[in-house]
């Protein structure tokens, strides 16, 4: 790759990083609200990491997960 082409390549992927953190924030304020949370495989799991890997697109699991942080919310409001 000729150095032009890096230089663009390297523009372009900063202007991508900085429309990706103004859309997040766009949509944290004006659409609806949604969090990104990290989870780690169990140890004891190590055995399932493909298929624990393959649960970040699979619907029935973020429906599941959906619901208990519904749940947990109301709890929460309940108790306070």
């Amino acid at each position: 790759m000729s150095k032009w082409t890096e230089w663009l390549e390297s523009r372009r992927k900063k202007r991508m990083a900085r429309y990706d953190e103004s859309k997040k924030e766009f949509e944290k304020i004006i659409g609806k609200p949604t969090i990104t949370i990290t989870l780690d495989l169990p140890e004891e799991l190590t055995d399932l990491k493909a298929e624990f890997l393959l649960l970040e697109k699979d619907k029935k699991f973020l429906e599941a997960v959906e619901k208990l942080a519904g749940k947990y919310l109301k709890k929460k409001r309940r108790h306070k």
